[in-house]
């Protein structure tokens, strides 16, 4: 989906210090295609803990243009999450963690909506541990699920796909489930290795009045 070419401004966002082996990899790569600049913006979750911790109302509430000023130059926008503590959140005040995230929202709107790009996750040690693997096993599970042939995936789904587009009434049954939605008229997509990897549903919304 990124598909660098010579000349572009690529924007690679990373988190986690982890995720260094793949974020120098993926910079090499933009070099060698002929990227004109590429940006590293890092982050530490632990870091962006104290802020809705400690963060006073206006500080929550700040929008840093100058992020959405370059994001204007950027025609390739590469994320990449390396999470060694998921729970790193935990116990922060959601409502500071909601408005922030509702004053960024420009910036993830232009990223998606004005950007070739693709987001994904880098395996820790963290991540094992919560799915209850070795590092190794998880590496293999993720790697497996992303080094896939896409285009038969995207062929398979395909069906799938019609089959919801023409559907009107949706139930969803399992134990102590029993929901009945609408999904007549959404817009339904195929998720096919170009944006979110790991990668492979086909999704969609129900109507919001059914």
């Amino acid at each position: 989906s990124t598909n660098v070419k010579r000349g572009d401004i690529v924007l690679v966002t990373a988190s986690g210090e982890e995720c260094q082996p793949l974020l120098k990899a993926v910079h090499r790569a933009c070099l060698e295609r002929g990227a004109r600049h590429v940006e590293i913006q890092f982050s530490f979750p632990e870091i962006a803990r104290d802020l809705y911790r400690l963060g006073t109302r206006e500080q929550i509430a700040h929008f840093p243009a100058h992020r959405l000023a370059f994001l204007k130059q950027v025609d390739v926008s590469i994320g990449i999450a390396a999470e060694q503590n998921t729970m790193v959140l935990a116990g922060v005040d959601q409502q500071k963690y909601l408005a922030h995230q509702r004053v960024l929202r420009p910036l993830l709107d232009w990223r998606v909506n004005r950007t070739r790009w693709v987001v994904c996750r880098y395996p820790t040690h963290g991540m094992a541990q919560q799915a209850g693997l070795s590092l190794e096993e998880l590496e293999d599970h993720l790697y497996g699920a992303c080094n896939l042939d896409w285009a038969a995936i995207s062929r398979r789904q395909e069906p799938l796909r019609r089959l919801m587009a023409r559907t009107d009434r949706v139930r969803i049954e399992a134990p102590d489930t029993d929901l009945h939605l609408s999904i007549r008229g959404v817009d339904i997509a195929k998720s096919d290795g170009h944006h979110n990897l790991p990668d492979g549903e086909v999704f969609t919304a129900p109507v919001k009045t059914s």
